[in-house]
């Protein structure tokens, strides 16, 4: 990983640091707290996909519910760098049942507190039909379930959305979210500028590099006269 970072310009050894979920009441252990569910029909009940409740969201058309959070300039800057940009991780699990077309989760940034303002949003990947719980992450431009902000958001909402078949009921189960602040694994080093591949010639260096090292390892083992 060291190598595959000098390659692409990164720095090396990157410190490993814990991640801190941003939402609050993200398992919804505590009710509907924290969560704007406006006139949606809801309720609060096993089975979840941990600990004893999730979100279970049911309607005739389409329903939502959503957290905003606000981003301090203190939270702003202690966020991880890397070649200028800051990155989040957002997953979560969800569960359908019935006539369910579409069941995923929405990330909007802001410009303005309170979730106000000019926005930028991504969808996650979609559960659709009956399915048991499912792992959801937001895959904007196919960057492996991160995204990059360039510009500092003020607020950041999170939005959870079914959207039951035309004319049926159609209930989806939330559980186990995050929206985290994450410095990207190996896979994802070389995505920064936007690109899905390394470039050819840094995969080149890299390919190079590795052969040099093995022979400088094999030289070192050959008996000297």
């Amino acid at each position: 990983m060291l190598l595959l970072a000098a390659v692409l310009g990164l720095p090396a050894g990157l410190p490993a640091r814990a991640a801190t979920n941003m939402l609050k009441n993200a398992g919804f252990e505590n009710g509907d707290a924290d969560w704007d569910t406006g006139l949606e029909v809801f309720s609060i009940k096993a089975p979840a996909h941990s600990g004893s409740a999730a979100m279970y969201l049911e309607s005739l058309s389409r329903a939502t519910i959503e957290q905003c959070i606000n981003i301090s300039q203190s939270d702003w800057d202690s966020w991880i760098t890397v070649k200028g940009h800051k990155f989040l991780l957002a997953d979560g699990w969800i569960k359908t049942d019935q006539y369910v077309d579409l069941a995923y989760m929405e990330i909007w940034t802001w410009t303005g507190s309170d979730c106000v303002g000019a926005g930028n949003h991504w969808i996650s990947n979609v559960v659709a039909g009956s399915q048991n719980w499912t792992k959801i992450s937001e895959v904007p431009n196919a960057n492996n379930n991160t995204f990059g902000l360039i510009d500092k958001p003020v607020s950041i909402s999170v939005v959870l959305v079914v959207e039951p078949v035309q004319g049926a009921n159609g209930t989806a189960a939330f559980d186990d979210l995050s929206v985290v602040n994450a410095m990207p694994g190996a896979v994802t080093l070389s995505r920064f500028t936007g690109s899905s591949q390394p470039p050819v010639g840094a995969a080149w260096l890299a390919l190079g590099a590795i052969f040099l090292a093995v022979a400088c390892w094999k030289l070192r083992r050959l008996p000297r006269r």
